[in-house]
């Protein structure tokens, strides 16, 4: 009897997915014969968090409706958009790596990248110490005792702090293959520095060809550990001019220099690496952009441009972007939730406008947070450190026991990556919406290769609930969207 309950069991899995499948894929996406959409909600009171609800079934538009109306143009495809994402600081990788965690680690790690999870396809690691480090002392990869001594060959070059990065990254890996890895320097070592410091300076122009080597020995080493560097940024947050943590200035005019050597280094050993430019907020880009791209042999080796969500208009800075370097990609590479609002509903609506859907809209191929993990409290962060930011997840110990908890920043991004990746090797494309009320209704839509359309609503509302008609070629469906939540329709 314990075989035969095995086998009904799995046959109604494989028809649920067939069901499933057919509900996503009947008609096609954009033929006029769409039928059904799958449903998946997040709401802000947590009453539901990720839950699947029943399809909606396709019907000839209404024009008289008075629901707030979000069309999708599914005649236009748009930037590729590659996905979701956050940062494994050494803070992350060491809080999964504590022993006793490996049971957790797993679960969590499958409920971050696998296909039953999030399917968070993008890492982004530091190069050195960021501000995230358990422990007292920042470091880089090539650190020497002295100011005054040099090491022009690199030989004390180690990857010895970043092992539990690269351990949990071979785990990552093994989950999701094509995992995107984005790696990025807080510093130079403090011997290429005006300042002899990682908190303060900038590199000296004698050290320039050096530090685009110490660059290429940390894409090598990362590649003999099986790891693919996909994307390199040249320094985290270049106009910063001191902190409390690792930082260097770095202007246009030096940023293309480094580009001008690293880019050759990088194709002559075959590495098949992204460069990315800035890697901050868009406060004052445009001098840095106009310094940098003005170049054109410089220009010509970067792939996009990296930028936060911390400070300025950056929705508006995207546009600015995409009419002006047409030819380059950019990224959302760090935002994040902070002890300034502790509200999930609040951070969730945030979260989803800032980071999952604006973005899409505006032409960026990639979303990003800041920490993957850490602890409930916002640590492991150095000694000195003031800013207390929170994981996409965080991870305890409570009665002796790891535990885990999913934070919005989660759910916002899931509810999205989880629907939208590649199918047979072909990238996802961002399509257009519109919405009729869109200081309520915030939506973006995805074209997946296989014809299937994700549509994520957001209504940013703390009060009001609102029905929703989604249009797509003539045809809708209705929903009545929550206060703070976040709806998705995979059609």
């Amino acid at each position: 009897m314990h075989k035969i309950y095995k086998v009904i069991v799995m046959l109604l899995v494989l028809a649920t997915g067939l069901f499933a499948f057919g509900a996503c894929k009947d008609g096609g996406a954009n033929d006029g014969t769409l039928k059904y959409a799958q449903v998946y909600v997040t709401t802000g009171t947590m009453s539901k968090l990720m839950m699947r609800e029943t399809s909606l079934e396709f019907v000839d538009y209404d024009d008289t409706s008075y629901n707030t109306m979000v069309t999708v143009d599914v005649e236009n495809k748009y930037q590729n958009f590659y996905g979701y994402g956050a940062s494994l600081t050494h803070s992350s990788a060491y809080l999964l790596m504590q022993e006793g965690a490996t049971d957790v680690r797993k679960e969590m790690l499958n409920e971050l990248f696998g296909p039953d999870g999030a399917r968070f396809n993008f890492v982004r690691v530091p190069i050195g110490a960021s501000d995230y480090i358990e422990g007292k002392d920042y470091f880089t990869c090539c650190d020497l005792a002295n100011f005054d001594d040099e090491d022009m060959e690199l030989n004390s070059f180690t990857l010895d702090h970043d092992k539990n990065i690269i351990a949990v990254l071979k785990e990552i890996v093994a989950i999701n293959p094509e995992i995107q890895v984005i790696a990025v320097p807080w510093s130079a070592p403090a011997w290429m520095k005006s300042s002899g410091r990682l908190t303060s300076g900038s590199l000296e122009e004698k050290y320039e060809s050096v530090f685009a080597d110490y660059l290429v020995k940390f894409v090598n080493g990362y590649k003999n550990e099986g790891i693919t560097i996909t994307h390199l940024s040249l320094v985290n947050e270049p106009f910063m001019t001191h902190s409390t943590y690792p930082m260097m200035f770095m202007d246009g005019y030096q940023a293309a220099r480094i580009v001008k050597d690293l880019g050759p280094k990088l194709e002559q050993l075959d590495h098949d690496v992204k460069i990315l430019s800035w890697d901050h907020n868009v406060n004052n880009i445009s001098t840095y952009l106009e310094e940098l791209y003005g170049d054109e042999e410089a220009s010509k080796y970067i792939a996009g441009t990296a930028f936060h969500g911390y400070s300025g208009e950056y929705t508006e800075a995207c546009e600015e972007m995409t009419e002006l370097y047409p030819d380059k990609e950019l990224y959302l590479t760090e935002i994040t939730e902070h002890s300034g609002s502790n509200d999930f509903a609040r951070n969730l609506a945030y979260a989803a406008q800032n980071v999952t859907i604006a973005p899409v809209n505006k032409g960026s191929s990639a979303g990003m947070f800041w920490n993957y993990v850490l602890r409930s409290d916002g640590t492991p962060t150095a000694v000195g450190h003031s800013n207390v930011c929170y994981g996409v997840m965080d991870m305890d110990i409570v009665d002796g026991e790891f535990v885990y908890n999913k934070n919005s920043a989660y759910y916002a991004m899931a509810q999205v990556s989880k629907f939208a990746y590649k199918v047979n090797g072909e990238e996802v494309k961002a399509l257009r919406v519109e919405s009729s009320n869109d200081a309520m209704i915030s939506a973006c839509a995805l074209y997946r290769a296989d014809g299937a359309i994700v549509v994520t609503i957001c209504n940013l509302s703390d009060v009001l609930s609102e029905n929703v008609d989604v249009v797509i070629g003539g045809k809708s469906i209705t929903y009545n969207v929550q206060p703070q939540s976040i709806v998705t329709f995979v059609c």
